[in-house]
């Protein structure tokens, strides 16, 4: 298929599906603030470093997406089809991604700080040195996930499932893990402090976990 590349920056809703329509897929650094494309099908669109702020995308398809760098603060991703799509670097601070489904998708170093992803699918997501502090991740589905050396300072994952997750040096200092499935999750050298909370009965010293902040 014929792509051409995007040669201004500020495009409408309309003007952006009129041209997906016609075939073109590279929308790099475009401006799309506050656009109103709830349930759009935008399957393997280009939006590197586009700013997609304050916009309503709920319900809308954009798996196998790149989206890397892309600003999406505050965005609405409700229930949104986000499997496979890249988000490197993107900075997704106080979006809702209630129920997203965003298995397989890279979000290796995002800012994902206070969203929510409440009931969101991560299976087999890439979240390595991600910032999800403040993030609302309660019955996430995050099976298999890499949450490598990422920040989930006082995030919520009460009753969330990260069976086989990679967690490895990631930081858990007041985060809330009550009810979280842990099961064969990787936590060697994950952070933690007196404000963590765990199920009772947990030990995170066996699990090889750090505890920090501590006066000797």
């Amino acid at each position: 298929m014929v792509q051409f590349h995007s040669s201004v920056n500020s495009i409408s809703p309309k003007e952006l599906l009129q041209r997906y329509g016609s075939g073109e897929r590279d929308f790099q650094g475009i401006q799309l603030e506050r656009a109103q494309l709830s349930r759009a099908q935008l399957e393997r669109i280009d939006l590197r470093q586009a700013d997609l702020s304050g916009g309503q995308f709920s319900g809308a398809c954009l798996e196998g997406s790149d989206l890397s760098g892309a600003q999406a603060i505050g965005t609405n991703l409700s229930g949104a089809h986000l499997q496979g799509s890249n988000w490197t670097q993107a900075n997704l601070s106080g979006a809702n991604l209630w129920q997203a489904q965003l298995w397989g998708a890279d979000l290796t170093k995002a800012s994902l700080q206070s969203a929510y992803l409440l009931g969101a699918d991560l299976r087999g997501a890439t979240i390595g040195k991600g910032n999800l502090v403040r993030a609302n991740l309660s019955q996430a589905r995050m099976e298999r996930c890499n949450l490598r050396g990422a920040f989930l300072t006082e995030a919520r994952l009460e009753r969330a499932s990260l069976e086989r997750a990679d967690l490895r040096g990631a930081v858990l200092c007041g985060a809330d893990l009550r009810g979280t499935i842990l099961l064969h999750a990787d936590l060697r050298e994950a952070r933690y402090n007196a404000e963590t909370l765990f199920d009772k009965g947990f030990s995170p010293k066996q699990e090889g976990m750090v505890l920090v902040g501590v006066q000797e």
